[in-house]
């Protein structure tokens, strides 16, 4: 197994708090990922992290299997079930820990594979990509989600003056999987069709006083990989475009969010030899979080 290029040991308790969604928008990013997908699909979501998505997309009527690298992400899936779920809803959802680069799983085995702001963290994402192609059956597809934030909301200008500023002091802090370099890549391995759709709209309130503060202190998935030489100086950037941009940085301010969609349809060539490995055909829920599940052997 490849070494995780970042601990997500240290945010496994956090992150939930830092990417659930409200529980509506919550269950029209489930419905829309399920529509994707379609009717009782067979779903591989990689980088489950917490199962914030995957719970959404099973509740939608996928069979939703989550494979993340970090194992304190995965102990946290159980609870992170939405309370409201029906008794009779599973305690958990199947899971395995493993390399985004080697997936577990049989050729053709899934109907979509879904990916939710994880591709930036491969060290190869072609090798990712192949992988994703190869557990693809012909007409499946692939799914990015993303969290968009208007750009000239609070989060959207401070997001991007901290990647811009990131990029200046660090050009090598530049994500290598750039959304053209993918199509090409994907179109590449058999990929037909591509659309893009608005999953759910809603807005919140945000405190600038509160994500400067999140930031400098790592709460903020913006500044996780940061090192404390990088985010000194990017912070004093931040705060210095803060106090400029906002007179009263305690005052709540509204945020315009999105979660969209990125599907790619294909009729898939895998690069690759046949492999044998997990065959995602089994509903029956079960809990692998521990360990990875063997080759050959269906999750459940």
């Amino acid at each position: 197994m490849a070494t995780n290029p970042f601990n997500f040991a240290r945010v496994a308790k956090i992150y939930s708090a830092q990417r659930a969604h409200p529980r509506a928008v919550a269950q029209a990013i489930g419905r829309a990922i399920a529509d994707q997908a379609g009717p009782g699909a067979r779903v591989v979501e990689i980088g489950v992290g917490t199962g914030l998505i995957a719970w959404t997309v099973a509740e939608a009527g996928c069979r939703v299997v989550g494979l993340d690298i970090s194992r304190p992400m995965l102990d946290e899936v159980p609870g992170t079930r939405p309370p409201d779920l029906p008794p009779t809803f599973p305690a958990t959802l199947p899971l395995t820990e493993a390399d985004m680069h080697h997936l577990p799983f049989a050729d053709e085995c899934a109907d979509a594979v879904l990916m939710v702001r994880v591709l930036h963290l491969a060290h190869d994402w072609r090798q990712v990509l192949d992988e994703v192609t190869r557990v693809l059956r012909p007409g499946g597809c692939f799914i990015i989600g993303n969290n968009w934030w208007a750009p000239d909301s609070v989060t959207g200008r401070l997001r991007h003056e901290m990647r811009m500023a990131v990029l200046e002091a660090d050009p090598t802090m530049q994500p290598p999987a750039a959304g053209a370099a993918v199509a090409q890549y994907l179109a590449q391995h058999g990929a037909t069709g591509y659309h893009e759709l608005v999953a759910a709209e809603w807005t919140e309130t945000v405190v600038p006083a509160e994500m400067l503060a999140g930031m400098a202190t790592r709460a903020d998935s913006e500044s996780w990989v940061l090192s404390d030489e990088l985010l000194e100086p990017v912070m004093e950037r931040l705060y210095r475009k803060s106090a400029a941009w906002w007179p009263d940085l305690n005052a709540p301010q509204p945020v315009l969010r999105r979660f969209t969609l990125q599907v790619t349809r294909g009729h898939w060539r895998a690069d690759s030899s046949p492999r044998a490995g997990a065959i995602l055909g089994s509903t029956k829920p079960v809990q692998v979080a521990h360990s990875r599940a063997p080759d050959g052997q269906p999750p459940g």
